[in-house]
């Protein structure tokens, strides 16, 4: 090979990898499209009476809590106020309930109870033998039993439970508890309740563990069934489609373009 081959060949490799890994980037970006989707289905079906409000305030709230490498009160407040529910962004000052059972901490308790919550959440957050979906499970069920707004408590659970997952290197939203699967979220948060206070988001844990690998799972289908380049789907004839050595697949005009114009922006700039 001539030396000038040898360096189109080298270059031409490095912008496949970059190329490759911006693929990975954009099928992630799409498939977490999909799962904020899904969410905001599932809100509405919940919260029909907020309708589009409370999709809007929804995405909102996730968009802001995700771009926070650690909370603090003020940003839960910040993320509690994007729902746009009533007293947004202010704790309770009222006692309240579920049923004669579940007993939650009085208002004036509300605010030290938060800030042993906080606490106790950077410290597990730094800890390396819990399992994500722990932490994600322990953070969102002891939030819940805090209650501290007086509205949209199970909604900040569980996007701080997608916090969680987020800052530990899930690249989408995960979908929780919404559809046929919300039967089994709410009992999950009832048998934590007649658990010891150690391991109260056990059963939740398992839950989310569920819900993480069902979206894997759907996450590698929808990887299966897109070209990598235009990120459509990649159908029988008449689009053909092929796939690689990892079992990614691609349509084979989108490539021959891809090609062209890579190799041909190489030679044009890299002298023999």
């Amino acid at each position: 090979m001539e030396h000038g081959q040898f360096i189109v060949s080298q270059a031409w490799f490095m912008t496949s990898r970059r190329a490759w890994a911006a693929c990975r980037v954009r099928r992630c970006q799409k498939f977490a499209e999909h799962q904020l989707s899904l969410q905001a289905v599932a809100i509405f079906r919940h919260v029909r009476s907020l309708g589009n409000t409370a999709v809007a305030g929804h995405a909102k709230a996730l968009g802001l809590i995700l771009t926070k490498p650690r909370l603090c009160a003020f940003d839960l407040s910040q993320v509690h106020l994007q729902l746009g529910l009533a007293s947004a962004g202010q704790l309770r000052t009222r006692p309240v309930q579920v049923g004669r059972r579940v007993i939650f901490p009085s208002p004036e308790l509300v605010p030290q109870a938060m800030e042993q919550y906080l606490f106790a959440l950077h410290i597990l957050m730094a800890r390396s033998d819990w399992h994500v979906c722990d932490k994600a499970a322990w953070v969102a069920y002891h939030l819940v039993r805090i209650h501290p707004f007086a509205d949209g408590n199970g909604r900040m659970s569980r996007l701080l439970a997608n916090w969680v997952l987020f800052c530990s290197g899930v690249p989408f939203t995960l979908v929780i508890g919404a559809g046929a699967e919300r039967s089994g979220y709410l009992r999950s948060l009832c048998e934590g309740d007649t658990l010891p206070e150690e391991e109260s988001h056990r059963p939740l844990g398992a839950f989310l563990r569920k819900a993480l690998q069902a979206a894997w799972a759907e996450a590698n289908s929808f990887r299966m069934s897109c070209c990598i380049i235009c990120l459509q789907a990649c159908t029988l004839p008449p689009i053909p489609s092929s796939t690689t050595c990892c079992n990614s697949r691609y349509h084979g005009a989108c490539l021959q373009q891809w090609l062209q114009t890579q190799v041909g922006a190489l030679v044009s700039t890299v002298p023999c």
